[in-house]
């Protein structure tokens, strides 16, 4: 007999195969996989692929033919609704040059969901969002075609008018207090926090500063109290740790690194947002005569995107790559297009550090 631990398992991997034959689109009668692909799929045993399997059979979510395979049951075809015809993907103009997403793993992920959708790209302006988000909502009621959105580390007024617009939305990043309820998927943004600060504070680090922005978002005070709480436990000075408040554009960003790197007791170590940023960051340090990481130790974090996994800094991410979050949202979105219960409202992906290469090697602590 299945222990109850086990069962719950099973019903996680089922609702997996409900999410994958929403994906592929497939009907009623409509060939679906065997246990050994689903085992593939799932990275289970064909012993618990053959058991998912049944559980899908008990609920009509599939037919089991003996010798002759498994096959799209009546279940699948009475929950599908109407498909999306179009995802518009919603960021702030201020992402762009900062490294911390990838549009083509962006456009990826959502295509493996919705590949027959059209997939349009906005950028929110910093000023009047207000009318920039009411002219967008306009041309969308106007247009006939099924669409949802995908927000993007969004600001909170931008949330709101998508909740009273009442579209279906999935929102990739952290969620305001007090805001809208809203489907998401986020990473775990206290433990970035805390990852990083130890990383540091076990490099012998002592001086250390944060260069964030001067319109935050939610899930950086997470990340201020998981850095926080490290330097706490270390038993660090309160100054120990500066933090920069900085406009969302290139040239306050590097002027603002350059004026605390020409302190005559400035930081060991620099905690920033985006590979490019921890770029910007290294080359103006190198131009004051720094050596990095000998002098100024430069983190950063971000998604697992492929320029982060190119950098020569150590940095903090989510354990799954982007593209597969961009998928998770989009299935979520899927589901709500066509008016089906989401498993989960809200997604937190785990996160790990991942070190700066030594000679030809490079360090991974989960």
């Amino acid at each position: 007999m299945a222990t109850a631990s086990e069962t719950s398992n099973l019903h996680v991997l089922s609702r997996q195969l409900e999410a994958d034959i929403h994906a592929r689109g497939l009907r009623e009668g409509d060939r679906y996989l065997t246990a050994n692909e689903v085992g593939q799929l799932l990275g289970v045993s064909t012993t618990t692929a053959h058991r998912t399997l049944r559980l899908l059979a008990d609920s009509d979510w599939v037919v089991r033919r003996r010798k002759s395979g498994t096959f799209v049951g009546s279940k699948a075809g009475n929950e599908q609704g109407a498909a999306m015809q179009t995802v518009r993907v919603l960021l702030s103009i201020e992402h762009r040059g900062l490294g911390t997403f990838s549009s083509d793993e962006l456009m990826s992920g959502i295509r493996r969901v919705v590949a027959g959708a059209s997939v349009q790209f906005d950028f929110v302006p910093s000023g009047d969002r207000a009318r920039y988000m009411n002219g967008l909502l306009q041309r969308a009621e106007a247009d006939s075609s099924l669409l949802g959105f995908i927000a993007v580390s969004c600001t909170q007024d931008v949330y709101r008018r998508l909740a009273e617009a009442a579209v279906p939305t999935v929102v990739i990043g952290s969620l305001y207090l007090g805001g809208p309820d809203m489907p998401s998927i986020d990473t775990d943004c206290y433990q970035m926090g805390r990852l990083l600060a130890r990383h540091l504070v076990d490099g012998g680090h002592r001086r250390l500063a944060i260069c964030s922005f001067s319109e935050s978002r939610p899930g950086d005070n997470r990340f201020y109290e998981g850095v926080s709480d490290v330097l706490t436990e270390a038993r660090l000075p309160h100054n120990a740790l500066r933090l920069l408040a900085i406009p969302r554009d290139t040239v306050s960003f590097e002027a603002a690194v350059r004026h605390l790197l020409q302190r005559p007791e400035h930081p060991t170590a620099l905690m920033t947002t985006g590979d490019s940023a921890a770029e910007t960051a290294a080359r103006i340090a190198e131009q004051l005569g720094l050596k990095v990481p000998d002098d100024i130790e430069i983190v950063f974090r971000g998604n697992a995107t492929p320029a982060a996994r190119q950098s020569p800094h150590s940095r903090v991410e989510p354990v799954w790559p982007f593209e597969r979050m961009a998928e998770s949202a989009a299935r979520m979105l899927d589901r709500l297009a066509r008016g089906l219960l989401l498993d989960e409202q809200r997604i937190v992906v785990p996160v790990r550090l991942r070190e700066a290469p030594r000679g030809n090697n490079q360090g991974v602590t989960e």
